[in-house]
């Protein structure tokens, strides 16, 4: 009887515990789903009922967070997620340090973002996620070089994430590193080709592979160069000679996409001639990757892959890019399968 007693009662707590965390995954699902709608204060009340059940539910305490994030009250932002922190680690303490930088990013606090942000890499497994905020938060500080290294760590851990590219260019582009800005937009353009932010990417791409090209005549063209005397230099000076080509008479026949694909084809080759002995992150991961497309012969599908962000959504007709992949089928069926077996050098 004693045993058949424990038994039962062993039963019945096990349901109970069941119900309960059935109980708070509703109250959760339903939070979030208010949260996602522009409930917030509904989401709130359905996560402080769930926190009656369970006061040190870190899931619970993320999401009332993530709630008071949206609707910009960072004091408690912060003091949900310190209360997440205080907890034995889970899979929401990585966010929890996320959201706690970035709210202090946001309420002009960006030393005490950066310190939360180191901190974080000491005390969790660093993350592509938390090297790009650190990343932002120093872009915003205007120190260009501690962004630039934070991004290379991003890009170490998931070379594919678009806007560690986006903002390396930017950073670049600071700097005055016209081939370095241009090296990560051609790689997030491959990324995102037709994204919103594709569009002014692609534009800032042509702009500076056309800067300093001027024709002052039919037989005068001027090239201003930098001052730029680092080791992209002599790659930057083939870029400019290679712009001044297009304006030559013997290119005036072809087509935008064609000069795109020329140049930029170009542009690859020259700098796999200068790589040679150079190991550095730009070396390793930008040009070894292009040279490499390029002596797959992909660089085409390449550049007019990426030129879909040129497109003029007004238009009624196809564009130049759209018409060249729609009659390239094995083309692009190449290119995925070399990307999908690249691997990045550091």
């Amino acid at each position: 009887m004693k045993k058949l007693f424990l038994f039962f009662l062993l039963c019945s707590f096990s349901i109970f515990s069941f119900g309960q965390t059935q109980n708070i995954d509703t109250l959760i699902n339903r939070g979030i789903r208010m949260h996602d709608n522009g409930d917030y204060t509904g989401a709130l009340k359905s996560y402080g009922e769930a926190l009656k059940i369970d006061s040190k539910s870190t899931a619970v305490l993320y999401e009332i967070a993530y709630t008071y994030h949206a609707i910009k009250d960072y004091d408690k932002t912060i003091s949900y997620c310190n209360k997440v922190l205080e907890l034995p680690f889970s899979e929401d303490t990585d966010d929890a340090y996320l959201l706690i930088g970035n709210s202090l990013d946001l309420a002009d606090k960006p030393k005490e973002a950066v310190e939360i942000y180191k901190k974080a890499l000491t005390k969790v497994k660093p993350t592509y996620l938390l090297y790009y905020n650190l990343a932002v938060t120093y872009y915003g500080m205007e120190q260009y070089e501690n962004t630039e290294v934070e991004l290379q760590n991003a890009l170490k851990l998931n070379p594919q994430h678009a806007s560690s590219h986006l903002l390396l260019s930017k950073a670049m582009e600071k700097k005055g590193n016209r081939v370095k800005t241009l090296l990560a937009l051609y790689n997030f353009l491959l990324l995102e080709p037709t994204s919103e932010r594709a569009v002014n990417a692609f534009v800032r791409l042509e702009t500076l592979r056309k800067e300093g090209v001027k024709k002052e005549s039919e037989k005068n063209i001027t090239i201003t160069l930098s001052n730029s005397n680092d080791e992209f230099s002599a790659a930057e000076l083939m870029l400019s000679m290679s712009q001044a080509s297009n304006l030559a008479e013997i290119n005036k026949g072809k087509t935008a996409g064609q000069l795109f694909f020329e140049n930029t084809k170009s542009f690859f080759a020259t700098l796999s001639e200068l790589k040679k002995e150079q190991s550095n992150f730009w070396w390793n991961f930008y040009v070894d990757f292009f040279s490499d497309m390029q002596k797959k012969n992909h660089t085409e599908t390449f550049c007019y892959f990426i030129s879909l962000a040129n497109e003029d959504a007004n238009s009624t007709t196809d564009s130049e890019a759209k018409v060249w992949l729609t009659s390239h089928d094995q083309s692009i069926t190449d290119f995925d399968n070399w990307y999908e077996k690249v691997v990045r050098q550091f």
